[in-house]
């Protein structure tokens, strides 16, 4: 349990780390506000974590040139590399970007617009919309992003009135998240099942295991009205949900921590069965 020191502890963190770099950034006219989202927003960081930083700007992007040259200036800067994108990942939300090294420190910043972000929020907030052409893959986590951030730099109090207004959570985004991800929970295991009995292999199993999931994931966030942050640490975010199957985590966790083998695959189908008609019945009791 915290002690109450712990959030004020990983919001000092953060300013202190990242102070020089928003001081930089925000001598450029077009920045309009930087949060700071990921593990050290979250209080997840460990050693090897970065600093995470969103850079909103209007009407343009700032050109790279012009951050390029600001960055450069701040005492102990090491290193500066513009972001390339990696083929298959979808990079609608962060379309420029680079990392940083400040002393030991390793940022990572991206950029956007104020128009794109408001945009996404109104569409998912007013709409419940899941995809749309300026941001097709799951839109709505770009609200969990919002809502789990550190806001660091915000003159005008533009993020303060958009994270402000991210609930309620939309009835419509419940609905369709719910309605869309539970076949694929049935499916999953279907396939889990005969790729056990025609012996396919731990590809298949991985990957279909993987897609179960995922789609149970999407479920009890939309079922308890919290947006997908998207983290790395979906066990820990688990623990934060209200409502969930009794000792979900712990079955959960230990599901995927295998024996993988054949008996060990057996195992984990009839077990994820059970998980998957808990959850079924879950969701069907509201």
């Amino acid at each position: 349990m915290m002690d109450g020191t712990e959030p004020t502890n990983k919001i000092n963190l953060v300013h202190n780390k990242t102070s020089a770099v928003i001081d930089g950034l925000a001598k450029l006219r077009d920045v309009k506000a930087i949060l700071c989202f990921g593990s050290h927003a979250m209080g997840t960081a460990d050693k090897y974590s970065d600093f995470d930083l969103f850079v909103l700007c209007d009407p343009e992007i700032v050109a790279l040139s012009e951050r390029r040259s600001v960055l450069k200036n701040i005492e102990g800067f090491i290193e500066f590399q513009p972001k390339k994108a990696l083929l298959g990942w979808n990079t609608q939300w962060c379309p420029q970007g680079e990392s940083l090294r400040i002393n030991n420190d390793r940022l990572e910043i991206v950029y956007n617009t104020t128009d794109w972000i408001e945009m996404v929020v109104r569409h998912v907030t007013k709409e419940g919309t899941i995809s749309i052409p300026e941001q097709e893959f799951r839109p709505y986590t770009m609200l969990g992003l919002l809502e789990n951030s550190i806001v660091l730099y915000d003159p005008k109090s533009f993020l303060s009135h958009l994270i402000a207004n991210l609930y309620p959570y939309p009835p419509r985004l419940k609905e369709t998240l719910i309605s869309e991800n539970l076949p694929i929970l049935r499916d999953s295991l279907t396939e889990l099942s005969d790729g056990i009995n025609r012996e396919f292999g731990s590809t298949f199993f991985h990957f279909f295991l993987g897609k179960l999931c995922d789609a149970l994931y999407t479920v009890l966030f939309a079922f308890n009205e919290k947006y997908d942050p998207a983290t790395k640490r979906a066990e820990e975010e688990y623990r934060q949900l209200r409502v969930l199957p009794p000792n979900f985590v712990e079955r959960y966790t230990r599901l995927l921590e295998g024996p993988f083998d054949k008996n060990g695959k057996r195992w984990i189908l009839r077990e994820l069965k059970i998980l998957v008609t808990e959850i079924e019945e879950l969701v069907g009791a509201t």
